[in-house]
């Protein structure tokens, strides 16, 4: 009877762990009330954690059924429990609970959590091991793996910026604003929703203002819990600080994050550049795009560099945690592996897989990057040190 109920609670907690896994997921990059922000910031930790759980409830069940079987049928047991629970858990620990969590995150999230958070520090151990040994292997490969190199928007904007071409500076700008855009989605240059603080519809004007000047681009507008719109630094400059945050005074607009970056641009070029929220293909609330910050972007020709500032041993400089990672390069003459980053913030929070703190450091060599500035969601100023050659 009590190896039936291990059996039934290894079953259940492998359900458990895949469906929590799932929820999670489905909420990493979508807007989150606070219940799963930890694991938006530590998406390796949220993997770690549940396959870890998964494979030790499993593991216990399994162990215990085939012992129970060998007792009664003898040396044939095993492939049959084999068998039976390679279909068993298919059906009742994977895809069942990944279904329900894919309809319910919401609802699986608050309680989830907590539990998820129990075992991380009860088997924090054999996490901490797994994810180290993660981190090695995913080093390992960087090293080994090799891209063929291929001319960078920012090298062309150098090369463009030459005198000797004749170019003005409104067609040079017009020529940087499309290669930096050049073959990007929406998804690849948004800024993701994890890093926009929100406030409330009816809130007075002072909330967005106090939250855009700490170097933030956007501030999302929520009513009942819902994203409805976005605002930024232009279009909260027309509302008094003390009046109420209407919905004719916020953006509305809405695009798919697979939407080719410049054609929004072209789109909304009449419409002075509004800012829009960027939805996946299920209508959730991914990100931010548009607006001042996009606009900022790509008329600030002076952020190219117009030499190589970091080329030197012991050269050192602060740059913003937003810098494009192709300005980056030719700063250092460094070619960085690729990934899922666009900016040096993005490049140092998927190499220390988590949202630093103010004093963190990266040794990527021959370069050291220290975190001056950082809040809870974004990397706002770092210190870049050529280390070595």
């Amino acid at each position: 009877m009590s190896g039936a109920i291990i059996i039934l609670l290894g079953l259940f907690g492998a359900a458990f762990f895949a469906m929590s896994e799932t929820a999670f997921v489905v909420r990493l990059y979508r807007y989150t009330a606070g219940k799963a922000s930890w694991w938006q910031q530590n998406p390796e930790q949220l993997l770690v954690t549940t396959l870890v759980g998964t494979n030790i409830s499993i593991v216990v069940a399994a162990s215990v059924a085939t012992e129970m079987a060998l007792k009664v049928m003898g040396g044939y047991a095993e492939i049959l429990v084999t068998v039976v629970f390679s279909v068993v858990s298919l059906i009742f620990c994977e895809t069942i609970p990944k279904s329900i969590a894919l309809q319910k995150s919401d609802k699986i999230i608050p309680w989830a959590n907590h539990v998820l958070l129990a075992f991380r520090a009860v088997a924090y151990p054999v996490v901490y091991a797994a994810s180290a040994f993660s981190r090695f292997v995913t080093k390992v490969f960087e090293r080994i793996g090799t891209t063929e190199y291929a001319p960078q928007p920012a090298e062309l904007i150098e090369v463009l910026r030459n005198p000797i071409h004749g170019l003005d500076r409104g067609r040079l700008t017009a020529l940087a604003a499309l290669l930096r855009f050049a073959k990007r989605r929406v998804l690849d240059v948004m800024t993701p929703i994890s890093q926009i603080p929100v406030v409330n519809l009816g809130a007075p004007a002072r909330e967005a203002h106090e939250k855009l000047r700490n170097g933030i681009g956007y501030v999302a507008v929520s009513k009942d819990d819902k994203l409805i719109g976005v605002l930024d630094i232009t279009l909260c400059g027309k509302i008094p600080l003390g009046e109420p945050i209407n919905a004719d005074r916020i953006s509305t607009l809405f695009v798919p994050e697979n939407k080719e970056a410049l054609e929004f641009v072209h789109e909304t070029r009449d419409k002075n550049f509004p800012p829009a929220l960027v939805v996946d293909e299920f209508g959730n609330v991914t990100g931010a795009f548009g607006g001042y910050p996009i606009v900022r972007w790509i008329f600030d020709f002076g952020a190219v560099p117009s030499k190589k500032a970091l080329q030197y041993p012991g050269a050192s400089l602060v740059i913003r945690g937003d810098t494009p990672m192709e300005t980056l390069e030719l700063m250092t003459g460094e070619r960085f592996p690729v990934g899922a980053y666009q900016t040096v913030a993005g490049f140092i929070i998927e190499k220390l897989r988590k949202i630093p703190r103010p004093g963190d450091v990266l040794v990527w060599e021959p370069l050291k990057f220290i975190v001056v500035a950082a809040d809870q969601k974004k990397i706002v100023r770092v210190r870049v040190e050529r280390i070595s050659d």
